[in-house]
Parts: C-alpha cells; sequence; structure tokens
C-alpha cells in the first residue's frame, strides 16, 4: 500500500558543515524532476532552507537510498562517487 514518507535533515545553526544538505533552487528542481521520472513516486515535495532539509514523497516503497544518491547527483554536478 502507498504511503507518504519523510525524510527529514536538521543541522545545528553554528555547525561549519551547516548547509551539507541545503540545496539551492536548482538543486530542488534538479531533485524534483529526478524523482518525478522515477515510476515508484506518485508526488513530491522539498523544503530546504539552510538549517532543515525535508522531503516528502508518496510511493509503495522505500527510496531512502534512491534519494540519497540523487542527492549527491545535485551537489556534484551529476558525478555520482564510485563505492
Amino acid at each position: 500500500m502507498a504511503q507518504f514518507r519523510l525524510m527529514s535533515f536538521s543541522t545545528n545553526l553554528y555547525n561549519l558543515k551547516s548547509d551539507v544538505f541545503y540545496l539551492n533552487r536548482e538543486e530542488c528542481e534538479q531533485l524534483l524532476l529526478e524523482m518525478k521520472s522515477w515510476p515508484e513516486t506518485k508526488e513530491s515535495f522539498i523544503l530546504s532552507l539552510p538549517e532543515r532539509t525535508e522531503i516528502l514523497y508518496y510511493s509503495e516503497i522505500d527510496l531512502e537510498d534512491k534519494i540519497f544518491e540523487a542527492i549527491i547527483a545535485c551537489k556534484t554536478g551529476g558525478d555520482l562517487p564510485i563505492k
């Protein structure tokens, strides 16, 4: 059964790496387009602030790993690091 799922990343405002999960407008659009192309995702929403990023999506399966990979691709310009 499909359900809404939430991924939330919060950072400390005083942490030097507080923007590690922050997505600017272009990165949000790129991630939304990527998620829209996945047949498993029916709906998606991204809220990204320097201190918090939340990704809400509607799917039958958990897509956390796939979303992490897509975030890395957005942040690195499309080049995924080799594991």
